[in-house]
C-alpha cells in the first residue's frame, strides 16, 4: 500500500504506518548491507513526513513510504550505477527482510560499511 506524501506517524505496534499529524513519531530506520555498501531508510517527521533512502552518507531519494524505497533498491532504481546496472547481487523486495533499528541507537559509522 502506497500512502500519499504527507505527515506519517509510526506506531510501535509492528511498525505500522498511520497517516496523521500527531506528535510523537518514533525515529525508526531500516538498513540492508550489500557488497556495494549499506542502504538505509529513515523516517523524517519534519515538514511533510517522508522516508529517505540513502547509502553511506548520501541521500538517494525521498518517498511516501519505506516500502517504495525498498522497491527502488530491489528494482535497481537507486541512482547508484554500481548497484543499478548489475544483476549479480540480491536485494530483498520486502521491508520485513531489512534490519529495523531506532535511529538513536544506530551507529552512523555503519553507513560507510
Amino acid at each position: 500500500m502506497r500512502l500519499p506524501l504527507k505527515r506519517i506517524r509510526l506506531t510501535s505496534d509492528a511498525g505500522s504506518f498511520q497517516p496523521d499529524g500527531k506528535k510523537g513519531e518514533l525515529h525508526l530506520m531500516w538498513f540492508y548491507k550489500t557488497e556495494k555498501g549499506t542502504f538505509w531508510i529513515r523516517f523524517v517527521p519534519r515538514g511533510r513526513g517522508v522516508f529517505v533512502l540513502g547509502m553511506g552518507d548520501r541521500e538517494l531519494g525521498y518517498y511516501s513510504s519505506a516500502e517504495a524505497a525498498v522497491d527502488d533498491v530491489y528494482l535497481g532504481k537507486t541512482g547508484i550505477p554500481e548497484w543499478d546496472h548489475q544483476n549479480t547481487m540480491y536485494a530483498p523486495g520486502d521491508l520485513s527482510e531489512w534490519t529495523r533499528v531506532d535511529c538513536a541507537t544506530w551507529d552512523s559509522s555503519e553507513r560507510s560499511e
